[in-house]
């Protein structure tokens, strides 16, 4: 009877273990499918930041942009900071949320090509243009411009810092910047040539047959340092790495369970 009773547990154990590892691997798929916001695949980033200062000089980073654009397979190249897989730059907007509420806004440096690049939709108004603008362009998310309490906030002011003289243009889709345990946080893209990231995207599937021509263009450009490359798609999943760990554990006690409720079943 005893031994029938601890049969009875390992089948038990067995059963919430399995339907445990069922509920953490869709949970897990899930994440890992779920969009983003942007664009992942064929997309890399050339941390600029991490080279000498001479490279990070706009005219510089603009020029090894329009070199590595030039290739076939690239289909949009953007200079920006960050990335949407590096580390967020915040600031604090005193005042400026609904109802006088204090505002800790996620910053990005971008130029015109930031959209098309990493493929962020924009839902109203504009994108930047090239050349010079009467005021300062801002794209703002949609939780910023929730935040904001503006129902339209096309034309509406606001000034990253003191007497920018920031004017909304165009507001993007939410995209995420960190994991998606976190919440989308108010965003605002402002138009500058900041060099510290060269963002690249090429044609679907043409990002590795690309690869070792886009490395000659930088070897001709930068003899001195090889081409630094961050694959987007890798950063990505490099978020979920512990869920992952947490699947693979799930599935293997699971397996053991089986194993044990089975040779409890035997033995009886």
């Amino acid at each position: 009877m005893a031994r029938s009773g601890l049969v009875v547990v390992q089948l038990a154990a067995c059963v919430v273990l399995v339907v445990t590892a069922a509920v953490v691997y869709r949970q897990t798929t899930y994440v890992r499918g779920r969009d983003l916001g942007y664009e992942t695949r064929d997309t890399v980033v050339v941390p600029l930041l991490l080279l000498s200062r001479e490279l990070r000089q706009p005219e510089r980073a603009a020029q090894m942009k329009r070199a590595l654009l030039a290739h076939p397979d690239v289909v949009a190249a953007t200079v920006c900071w960050p990335d949407p897989t590096w580390e967020p730059n915040y600031r604090l907007l005193p005042g400026a949320g609904a109802r006088g509420t204090d505002l800790e806004i996620e910053l990005v440096a971008a130029d015109a090509d930031f959209l098309a690049t990493f493929g962020v939709e924009l839902v109203a108004g504009r994108n930047f243009v090239d050349g010079p603008e009467l005021r300062a362009p801002l794209l703002i998310n949609e939780t910023a411009a929730r935040l904001l309490g503006w129902d339209d906030p096309l034309g509406k002011p606001l000034d990253l810092w003191p007497d920018m003289g920031g004017q909304i243009v165009g507001v993007v889709r939410d995209f995420h910047t960190l994991s998606l345990h976190h919440a989308v946080a108010p965003l605002a893209l402002y138009r500058s040539d900041t060099a510290m990231m060269i963002g690249l995207r090429t044609a679907p599937g043409a990002l590795a047959r690309a690869l070792p021509d886009l490395r000659e263009i930088w070897r001709r450009l930068v003899p001195d340092q090889p081409l630094p490359l961050r694959f987007v798609a890798e950063k990505v999943g490099e978020r979920y790495d512990d869920e992952r760990r947490l699947q693979k554990a799930c599935v293997v006690f699971a397996a053991l369970s089986v194993l044990v409720a089975a040779l409890g079943l035997v033995g009886l």
